[in-house]
């Protein structure tokens, strides 16, 4: 609570008939003080003299902007932080998971894989190439400084789960048939014409947060196109 150094009317603890009505009301005749300290310091004020509330309060002030000067010092490091993680984010997307269309994936597996791995670097900052050997590692979207990223890359990671969910059903029910899974000659059929649209407008949908976040970081946008056009044979 606001207490008076000085009182603030004639009477009151520690009054100063020497200063004006507006140097009794201004902010140098004030200290924030809990409601405890704040009775206590009225009830003995031969104790708590005007020089001794003055050096409280210049303590004070004085440790509250060494902590944040502190804080200063830190957040460039913090920021780089959370930079150098958005570049190991990056490059989990240079697969062809996010460049092809759905229809147009070699591998099924594959594909399901690259989702997984890529869900695996956002949370942990860990990025694993296809033989899941660790290439890089970073802080994960959990630890990021900034709270719009953190937040944006949490909807990533929330809609390339759904993506692993959907596929895994898909495969279930025979909305996929994958042939030979897992082998280095897969084949697959997609017998749901619009599970591919669906695929390819959610991974849009995720490409596009990611984007937004490379581009407040100013960082260049992904190296690629997304859903590389094939001709159909």
């Amino acid at each position: 609570m606001a207490a008076h150094i000085t009182a603030a009317a004639k009477g009151g603890k520690r009054f100063n008939p020497h200063l004006t009505k507006e140097e009794r009301r201004s902010a140098e005749n004030g200290i924030w003080l809990c409601q405890i300290h704040a009775k206590l310091v009225d009830d003995a004020p031969e104790r708590f003299t005007v020089e001794l509330l003055n050096e409280w309060k210049r303590l004070s002030e004085q440790a509250a902007r060494l902590e944040i000067e502190e804080l200063d010092k830190g957040l460039p490091a913090r920021q780089a932080a959370d930079i150098e993680a958005l570049k190991v984010y990056a490059g989990a997307f240079d697969r062809s998971a996010f460049k092809d269309h759905f229809h147009a994936e070699m591998s099924m597996s594959a594909f399901d894989q690259a989702i997984r791995d890529t869900v695996i670097a956002l949370s942990t900052g860990t990025l694993r190439d296809r033989d899941g050997n660790v290439i890089s590692q970073s802080i994960g979207r959990s630890t990021l400084e900034n709270r719009s990223w953190r937040e944006k890359i949490g909807t990533v990671i929330d809609l390339l789960n759904t993506i692993v969910r959907r596929f895994e059903i898909a495969a279930a029910s025979g909305a996929i048939e994958i042939h030979g899974r897992g082998r280095e000659l897969e084949t697959y059929c997609i017998n749901d014409r619009e599970l591919g649209h669906w695929m390819d407008a959610t991974r849009s949908e995720a490409l596009k947060l990611f984007a937004e976040v490379l581009a407040e970081a100013g960082l260049d946008p992904l190296p690629f196109v997304p859903f590389r056009h094939f001709p159909r044979w």
